[in-house]
């Protein structure tokens, strides 16, 4: 998710890193001049929404904007409004509309799903959540002490989350304002953990309600001892946490300092078990110019370790875990006449095997795996349409579904 003005290095795209089972939430933001419709005549906010007993298919949706899969059947979508699915994306039926312009939006299970959006005073977020598939939506008020220019929000299958509010660029900063809230046991603390003029946090994850880990933008674009901070007060506090760089990158020439490889992160780190950590990484290179995915490894969260260096002119855009051991991965080209790769390790990120996507060109939405053998994965073909596809042998074939 991008940033104004705070992210250096790549962006790490719709990335959506998730733990075990159902996926942990992403941000998608939509811009002010592409604001949700008004309300249908009658609707009450907060009440039950009436859907068609067909539903509406995907080939008649809007533009999509983004895609989150709790189960091969069972997903939601943004399409001008918040769409659900229980057939696969075969059809959908529309559970949010509301006036004003979606700053960010998560759906960590099959019920759950949140959406902030910006109505009135550029300051001011509404934060609408649902625990029933979108049946029930209850709202709750939040404010920040400047205009609100885009949010980040991240909720795990277990209730646990933040969502971060980030402000304009100050004047000669290389960063704006900056408040965070946690969502603790899938509630909304509305009293804030976190507020600076000037901050560098672009997402968080969070082990408990006191120990949580973010994911930094540098001040210096070779900088890798502040791109993770780690808390252990609740978001209070935010300490550095050093990465060390893997080891085979081509050096820089003698002397050329500007030259030294750079670290950019995405997603916050994913604990698919209380000590056991990920985080996704894109390591760049000016001389020669390259890109590569990096997979870290945590067991304490006290040291991270290079657990994966990935190919060239590529970079994670999705980790899906099975289990601790299995986990799936998109990576998506950079430089170069490189194509879109579907991984499967059975090794917890070790060693990979790497097949092409059934559309090499196409954008994955979602990718959910069921075993280390099946999976389905959703994706925006280039003539706009959104396609799923369905693997029995670990990515080496594909069928279209539907």
């Amino acid at each position: 998710m991008q940033t104004a003005g705070r992210v250096t290095g790549l962006l790490l795209g719709l990335a959506m890193l998730t733990g075990c089972g159902a996926g942990a939430g992403a941000s998608a933001r939509l811009p002010a001049a592409q604001a949700t419709p008004s309300a249908p005549a009658g609707h009450t906010p907060g009440r039950r929404q009436a859907h068609g007993r067909s539903g509406t298919p995907t080939a008649d949706l809007p533009y999509v904007y983004g895609l989150q899969m709790a189960t091969p059947t069972t997903g939601w979508i943004e399409a001008g409004a918040l769409f659900r699915t229980t057939n696969g994306a075969a059809s959908w039926h529309q559970v949010f509309q509301r006036p004003g312009a979606v700053l960010a939006w998560a759906a960590p299970t099959a019920q759950r799903a949140w959406v902030v959006m910006q109505t009135g005073a550029a300051s001011h977020l509404q934060v609408w959540a649902t625990a029933d598939a979108g049946t029930e939506w209850h709202a709750q008020s939040l404010a920040a002490p400047w205009p609100v220019t885009s949010v980040h929000l991240q909720v795990t299958a277990g209730g646990m989350g933040s969502l971060i509010a980030l402000g304009p660029l100050g004047n000669g900063m290389q960063s704006g304002g900056e408040r965070l809230w946690q969502i603790i046991g899938g509630a909304l603390v509305t009293s804030p953990a976190y507020t600076t003029r000037s901050g560098h946090l672009l997402d968080a994850s969070w082990v408990s309600s006191a120990d949580g880990w973010a994911t930094a933008a540098s001040a210096a674009g070779n900088d890798t001892a502040s791109v993770l901070r780690q808390t252990t007060d609740g978001g209070r506090q935010w300490t550095p946490v050093a990465l060390p760089l893997p080891a085979g990158i081509p050096s820089p020439p003698a002397g050329s300092s500007h030259f030294l490889p750079s670290l950019a992160l995405g997603p916050a780190p994913v604990f698919v078990e209380p000590q056991d950590g990920y985080l996704a990484a894109a390591l760049s290179t000016a001389a020669p110019p390259a890109t590569y995915p990096v997979l870290y490894h945590t067991t304490s969260g006290a040291g991270w370790t290079v657990q994966w260096l990935g190919p060239i002119h590529h970079t994670f855009t999705q980790l899906r875990w099975v289990t601790p051991q299995v986990v799936w991965a998109v990576l998506a080209p950079g430089f170069g006449p490189s194509a879109t790769q579907i991984g499967v390790s059975a090794s917890g990120g070790r060693s990979w095997t790497l097949e092409s996507a059934p559309v090499p060109s196409a954008r994955v939405y979602d990718l959910v795996p069921v075993s280390s053998s099946e999976a389905v994965l959703f994706a925006l073909l280039p003539s706009q349409q959104l396609a799923v596809y369905a693997t029995a042998n670990g990515g080496r074939t594909w069928q279209a579904r539907g």
